[in-house]
C-alpha cells in the first residue's frame, strides 16, 4: 500500500508540472528559446510519468493515463516547433491540454464509481456500432440517384473544369473519356498546376479537340495549390454549371447530361458524387471504403458528406458563397460550399449508380496520399478530436475483436456475444459502403479486407495527425501543412 502511495505521488509530481508547463505557455514562454525549453521540460516529465502511471494505477487506468500522456507529448513537441503563428500555436496547445485532461478526468470518475465494467463497455460498443450502421445506411440510401433521365428543354451551359498536377499517368485517358460527352453546351478547361512532368504538353495536345489550356500560378503561402488551380478554372470558365473533376475519373457519353438533368429535376445548386470504382484491388479495398466510412460517420448538417472526385455547382452560387478565395487554405473547399447549399436545402450527396457512367481508379500511392491529406482535417485538426475518434473506433472495432479472440481461447460469455454482435454490425456498415462504391462486388469478398481496412484506418489517421502537427504532409510534391493548419484561425474551417 505504501509503495502504491509513493508511486502515485511520484507520478503526480511529474505529470502535473508537465501539464502546467503547457498551460503556462501563453504567459511565460514569449520567446522561441524559452518556448522550446518549456516544451522540453514538459516532454521529459510526461515521458517519465508513463511507466510510473502503469505501476501506480494498474493496466486499465494506467493505459488511459498513458494514452493521455502520449497526446500531450505530441502537444509539447508542437509547442517546441514554434511554427506557423506563435499565438495560434500556444492557444491550440492550451486547449488540447485542457481537453485531454478533461477526458481523462471523466474516465477516472467513471472508473471510480464502478461504471467501467465489461458489460457496460460492451453495451456502449454495441450502441456505437448500431448508430454507425444506421447512419451509414441512411446516408447511402438518401444518396441513391433514382432520376437518370437527361435534361429536356433549354440546356444550361456547362464547364468541365479539371485541375492537373503531375498527372501524365491518367490525364490522356480522362480527357479521351470526357471528350465523348453527348452534352452539346459543354466547354473543357484544364489547368496545369505547375506540373513537373509532361502534363502541360498532354493538355496542349488536345487543343484541336476543344480542350482549353490554363497555365497555373505558383501559390502563395496562404493558398493550397489545388485551391489556386480551382480558382483559376472558376475565373476562366463561362458555364452556368461547373463540373469540377479529377483526372482519375472516367466518363461515359451521357454522364454530364444525366448529372445536369438530375440537378435540374431536383432543383439543386450543388451535388457531390461518390463514383463507382473501376478495379477491385487490395489497396483500394483497404483504404477507400474506410475513408468513406469516416466521411459518412462524421457527417452532419453542418458538415455534409462531400467528395472532391466529382462535384457540380452553379456558378451563381459559387460566387455567392465567396468563391475559392474565401477558403483558400481549406483542404476540402467544396465542404464549405456544400454546407451553405445544404443549409438552403439545395445540396445532395450522390452515390453513383452504374447507369450514371462515372467511374474512378486511383493508384495505391495516390489513395494513401489522399487519405493522409484528408483524415486529420476531417477531425477538425485537433489532437483531442483525434483522441476521441481513436477511442470511439477502438470501442467499435479493436477492443471487440480482441475480446472475442480472447473469449474463443478461454471462455465464451454474454459479454463475448455482445462484442461479436458489435463486430457484425460494423461489418454490415462496411459492406454497405463496398456495395455502393464497387457496384456488384460480393459483400463476402470484402470480408478478408475488413480487418486490414480498419488497421489501415488507425495507421493512416495517426500518420495524418502526426504529419500535420509536425509539418510533414506532402501532396504532389508540395507541403500543405502551413495553409491547412493556419486555417484554424478561420472560424468557418
Amino acid at each position: 500500500m505504501l509503495m502504491n502511495e509513493v508511486l502515485s505521488a511520484t507520478w503526480a509530481a511529474m505529470y502535473i508540472p508537465g501539464v502546467l508547463t503547457q498551460l503556462m505557455s501563453p504567459i511565460r514562454f514569449s520567446t522561441k528559446n524559452s518556448n522550446q525549453y518549456g516544451a522540453f521540460v514538459s516532454f521529459m516529465l510526461l515521458l517519465c510519468s508513463i511507466p510510473v502511471g502503469f505501476a501506480a494505477f494498474g493496466p486499465l487506468l494506467g493505459a488511459a493515463i498513458a494514452a493521455t500522456s502520449i497526446y500531450l507529448l505530441l502537444n509539447a513537441w508542437v509547442l517546441a516547433l514554434w511554427r506557423f503563428h506563435a499565438l495560434r500555436t500556444r492557444a491550440q496547445v492550451v486547449r488540447t491540454a485542457i481537453m485531454m485532461n478533461f477526458l481523462l478526468a471523466l474516465f477516472v470518475i467513471a472508473e471510480s464509481v464502478g461504471f467501467v465494467t465489461q458489460l457496460n463497455v460492451a453495451m456502449i460498443s454495441l450502441t456505437l456500432s448500431c448508430m454507425a450502421v444506421a447512419k451509414v445506411g441512411y446516408l447511402i440510401r438518401k444518396g441513391q440517384m433514382r432520376t437518370h433521365a437527361k435534361h429536356e428543354g433549354k440546356l444550361p451551359t456547362v464547364s468541365l473544369a479539371v485541375p492537373a498536377r503531375n498527372e501524365t499517368h491518367a490525364l490522356t485517358q480522362h480527357l479521351k473519356s470526357t471528350l465523348k460527352s453527348d452534352y452539346p453546351k459543354l466547354e473543357f478547361i484544364v489547368a496545369d498546376d505547375c506540373s513537373q512532368d509532361d502534363t502541360a504538353q498532354i493538355i496542349r495536345s488536345f487543343a484541336h479537340d476543344g480542350v482549353r489550356f490554363v497555365q497555373g500560378i505558383t501559390p502563395t503561402d496562404s493558398w493550397i495549390g489545388k485551391n489556386r488551380a480551382y480558382d483559376l478554372l472558376y475565373e476562366e470558365s463561362s458555364g452556368e454549371y461547373i463540373v469540377f473533376t479529377g483526372v482519375d475519373t472516367r466518363y461515359e457519353p451521357e454522364t454530364v447530361s444525366r448529372l445536369v438533368g438530375y440537378m435540374k429535376h431536383h432543383k439543386l445548386d450543388m451535388v457531390s458524387v461518390m463514383p463507382q470504382h473501376e478495379k477491385l484491388t487490395t489497396w483500394s479495398m483497404l483504404i477507400q471504403p474506410v475513408r468513406y466510412f469516416i466521411m459518412l460517420l462524421t457527417a452532419s448538417d453542418v458538415h455534409p458528406p462531400v467528395l472532391s472526385t466529382t462535384w457540380v455547382i452553379k456558378r451563381s452560387k459559387l460566387k455567392k458563397y465567396g468563391g475559392f478565395a474565401a477558403f483558400e487554405n481549406s483542404i476540402v473547399p467544396e465542404q464549405h460550399f456544400a454546407k451553405r447549399a445544404n443549409a438552403e436545402g439545395k445540396y445532395r450527396f450522390i452515390v453513383a449508380p452504374p447507369e450514371l457512367g462515372l467511374t474512378t481508379f486511383k493508384k495505391p500511392s495516390s489513395q494513401q496520399e489522399t487519405a493522409i491529406r484528408y483524415l486529420y482535417p476531417r477531425l477538425r485538426k485537433t489532437l483531442s478530436n483525434h483522441a476521441l475518434f481513436t477511442l470511439v473506433a477502438s470501442l467499435m472495432f479493436a477492443y471487440p475483436i480482441g475480446y472475442v479472440v480472447y473469449s474463443v481461447l478461454t471462455e465464451w460469455t454474454l459479454v463475448s456475444t455482445l462484442y461479436a454482435v458489435a463486430i457484425i454490425t460494423v461489418f454490415i456498415a462496411y459492406s454497405r459502403i463496398i456495395k455502393a462504391s464497387y457496384g456488384g462486388t460480393s459483400v463476402v469478398l470484402g470480408l478478408p479486407y475488413f480487418l486490414g481496412g480498419f488497421i489501415s484506418m488507425y495507421v493512416l489517421s495517426l500518420r495524418s495527425m502526426i504529419g500535420y502537427e509536425l509539418d510533414t504532409v506532402i501532396w504532389k510534391g508540395r507541403s500543405v501543412c502551413y495553409p491547412v493548419m493556419m486555417s484554424s484561425l478561420n472560424k468557418d474551417n
